[in-house]
């Protein structure tokens, strides 16, 4: 789930800055019309499920879909004007073909496909034992500060004397009391 959700993030905060022109049209996850994708999985992007495409750019003149790029969870399949099809896993993500330039700013994309490639990386089961280190940590180290705080607080039960009052130097609440 935090992958999926990881990628639609990369996708609707990067994919605008791939492209290089404005007659190209991209949607998102969540707006991605039918028509268009149904076109590219005609054309390039035979066998995706539209409930798996996370990003689709259509370069198409007429908005059929039939070429462009849809971004899925597991990688990207693109159709340039009179090329064939292709598809890269984000893994390979170094090994994307560049594309059309008057389409597309390849090293923004680069980097997008680069972040997408990452996401893949740190998978839900990574982020779960992050979190289980994590709280172990949390739990070691509130340990550790109320041994230190009942130290301090031994240390200076009886010294109300030599001037200091609160008895809570570490928590702030010490005040040094002049004779």
């Amino acid at each position: 789930m935090f992958e999926k959700k990881d990628k639609i993030e990369i996708i609707k905060a990067q994919l605008q800055s791939c492209l290089a022109t404005e007659s190209a049209a991209y949607f998102t996850y969540g707006n991605i019309p039918r028509k268009r994708f149904q076109g590219a999985a005609r054309k390039y992007a035979a066998g995706v499920a539209y409930e798996s495409v996370i990003g689709l750019v259509d370069t198409t003149v007429m908005g059929n879909g039939e070429r462009g790029i849809v971004f899925t969870l597991d990688g990207v399949y693109y159709r340039e004007l009179l090329q064939s099809p292709g598809y890269c896993s984000y893994k390979d993500s170094k090994k994307f073909p560049q594309l059309n330039e008057i389409y597309f700013d390849n090293a923004n994309l680069g980097k997008m496909l680069i972040a997408l490639s990452h996401a893949d990386l740190c998978n839900t089961k990574t982020k779960d034992r992050l979190n289980t280190v994590l709280n172990v940590a949390g739990t070691v180290l509130a340990g550790a500060v109320n041994i230190l705080l009942e130290e301090q607080r031994k240390k200076y039960a009886d010294e109300e004397t030599d001037g200091y009052q609160g008895k809570n130097i570490i928590e702030g609440e010490a005040v040094f009391v002049e004779e």
